[in-house]
């Protein structure tokens, strides 16, 4: 027993003096340490997508190179700017306005994340701001721009804080000076208007909407200055990402008007509910209108009154126009629905609208006839990715007149039902580049010269004459 403690004893003295020396012996990396050493970059300048004042920016990813075989050492890591520079620089999990002494392994590299955050000023205009990283190695000194694009706004930002959803109320005039970017609900209140000018951009945070309740909108663009509802993310990869915000909700309203206008990447481009039995007036006026990238649809209605010219609704997820119920009269609509996942038919036409009652499993859901419904389409293409693109339900016993006149349609259904008036069944309409977001008509499209005179659209969805006697069919018209 004694023998083994001391065996033991032995190896352990042993171990610890190895170990000792092993570490005394050891060099330190071999640096390069000529001084025409330059680091590889990802990019020369970190460009961030235009950034409003007060609100930090995402986040932009650098990477540094080191395309030697021997390890490099960089003495100072750096913002020009220092301490007062808008940018924020973290290197490793540090945020730091400067580093020293950061080793890359051979062929190695390391991230640098970079962010913005840019103060006010009294420019409408966009500005630049400008700093950059510099790199000094064997003192070799390189340097990576960093230049992003400021925007004053001004922000609607909620100070009513319900259970449910918190908001503010908004009314007067919004003018096309500085963007609005609205956190939250923006709602136009009962006996109040809302005026956006010709031009206006206005920018939606994610859960945020505008609610029309009782009130009226106003939305007055111009072929030249469209007004803009968007999301508030700028990033190249959101461009065209649905989902982004809520959309635009009308209730219990009369006489709103959206004229030249693109709504685009919300959950439900416009939903209206309410007030058809006893409206002189639709709740709803839309003219020369996209409605693009919707997570669910593009156009809502519910036992409502809408009326319109020049739409185009692309790509929804769930539906392009769910008119359930009201009076609905269209011209000139163009419904191109290529969605890749979509298997749902891009118009569903009813005479009632659902309301639901209850939570979770014992969800019960009431059918609300409305009288009267009538919708009607004239000089329209509705056409997607499923064979039959028009699904029409109805209660048993409730008049229900819907009908399609002068319209390219993808359907399976027999056009010589009364509904339809001089249609034509899938034609492929020959969208110039649906893909690329164009849906004007090639010069081949069996859409062009089909449509029947309709005196009171004069224009197009872009402003331009169409033919008197014989326009093309949906909202662009071809021009030579």
């Amino acid at each position: 027993m004694k023998y083994r403690k001391t065996i033991l004893f032995f190896c352990f003295w042993a171990t610890l003096v190895t170990v000792i020396f092993t570490s005394s012996c050891r060099k330190d990396p071999a640096f390069n340490t000529d001084g025409g050493v330059k680091l590889a970059f990802s990019t020369d300048t970190v460009l961030f997508d235009t950034v409003f004042t007060t609100i930090g920016s995402s986040t932009r990813k650098l990477m540094v190179y080191n395309p030697y075989d021997e390890a490099v050492k960089i003495s100072k890591i750096a913002l020009a700017g220092g301490s007062s520079s808008p940018y924020m620089i973290n290197i490793d999990g540090e945020y730091s306005t400067a580093i020293y002494d950061k080793a890359i392994e051979p062929k190695d590299s390391i991230y640098i994340f970079v962010k913005v955050r840019i103060n006010p000023d009294d420019s409408n205009n966009p500005f630049f701001v400008q700093d950059s990283i510099i790199f000094n190695t064997n003192n070799n000194y390189q340097d990576v721009k960093l230049v992003a694009c400021g925007q004053n706004a001004n922000y609607i930002l909620p100070d009513v804080f319900g259970q449910s959803f918190n908001y503010r109320r908004v009314e007067g005039v919004w003018t096309s000076e500085r963007p609005y970017v609205i956190y939250d609900y923006a709602v136009i209140d009962s006996a109040t208007t809302l005026v956006i000018e010709e031009g206006c951009q206005l920018y939606f945070h994610k859960n945020a909407r505008l609610w029309v309740y009782e009130g009226t909108l106003h939305v007055n663009g111009t072929p030249e200055n469209k007004i803009v509802f968007q999301s508030d993310r700028r990033e190249q990869e959101f461009k065209n990402l649905p989902g982004q915000w809520d959309g635009i909700l009308i209730t219990n309203a009369l006489n709103c008007f959206i004229q030249n206008a693109e709504i685009r990447n919300a959950i439900s481009g416009i939903q209206c509910d309410g007030f058809v039995a006893s409206s002189e007036a639709p709740t709803l006026q839309i003219i020369n209108t996209k409605i693009e990238n919707m997570s669910t649809g593009g156009i809502a209605g519910n036992g409502t009154y809408i009326v319109g010219a020049n739409i185009l609704i692309d790509k929804c997820y769930e539906y392009a126009m769910a008119l359930c119920g009201g009076i609905f009269g269209f011209q000139h609509v163009t419904i191109a629905n290529f969605v890749s996942t979509a298997e749902k038919p891009s118009m569903i036409l009813q005479n009632y609208f659902e309301q639901y009652e209850g939570f979770g499993e014992t969800i019960i859901v009431h059918k609300i006839p409305v009288a009267p419904t009538l919708i009607s389409f004239e000089n329209s293409i509705a056409w997607g990715k499923t064979k039959e693109e028009i699904v029409t339900k109805y209660l048993e016993g409730y008049d229900f007149n819907w009908s399609f006149d002068h319209s390219l349609l993808q359907t399976q259904r027999n056009l010589n039902e009364s509904n339809f008036i001089t249609c034509w069944a899938n034609e492929d309409p020959l969208f110039v580049n649906w893909e690329e977001y164009d849906y004007k008509l090639d010069t081949l499209s069996p859409a062009l010269d089909r449509g029947k005179p309709l005196p009171n659209i004069q224009t197009d969805i872009n402003g331009f004459l169409r033919n008197p006697q014989h326009p093309d069919l949906g909202a662009y018209e071809m021009t030579y």
